[in-house]
Parts: C-alpha cells; sequence; structure tokens
C-alpha cells in the first residue's frame, strides 16, 4: 500500500519556481522506490512548460526535493497535472 503525502510545494522548471499543491503516492516495497502524483496551480501555462523542461524539481516545505516528469494519470481533473518521480522522492 503507497504512502500518501499531500502539501504545498514548489516546483522549480528549468530554474523558475512555481507555487503548487502536490498529492504524492510513494511505493517503498522496491528499490529504488517508486512514486508519482499530481499537482495544481493557478498557472494555466503550467503543463505545457513541464512537458517543455529541461528539467523540473518538486521542492516540498522542509526543502527536499525530487525529479518529476508529467505523465498521463489515471484521473485527470481540469487544472491537475500529473508526473512520475525519479530517483528519491522529496520526503
Amino acid at each position: 500500500m503507497p504512502r500518501q503525502l499531500e502539501s504545498d510545494a514548489v516546483l522549480v522548471i528549468d530554474g523558475i519556481e512555481r507555487a503548487v499543491h502536490a498529492r504524492i503516492s510513494i511505493f517503498d516495497d522496491g528499490t529504488p522506490k517508486t512514486w508519482f502524483g499530481s499537482f495544481t496551480a493557478g498557472d494555466p501555462g503550467l503543463e505545457r512548460a513541464l512537458l517543455n523542461a529541461r528539467s523540473a524539481i518538486l521542492r516540498m516545505p522542509d526543502g527536499k526535493e525530487g525529479s518529476i516528469r508529467t505523465s498521463d494519470g489515471p484521473s485527470r481533473k481540469r487544472g491537475e497535472v500529473s508526473f512520475t518521480g525519479s530517483g528519491q522522492p522529496p520526503t
């Protein structure tokens, strides 16, 4: 069963910071851990910026970070962007 985390965060796309609200699912049963989630933000161009990004990092309030890329999530809501994490999750 995944561990769930929901928090305000900062999405850093090619060095530009944007405030988001992130929901993350972390599966601890494998090595490396797998993680994915979604975020919402007031910026309608955010998904396009993430699609075209050279680098994208999700930074949590405690300063921990993880690299992400866009993905097609199981249920897309208006204004929500799904992502898949790579490497260690930011927890």
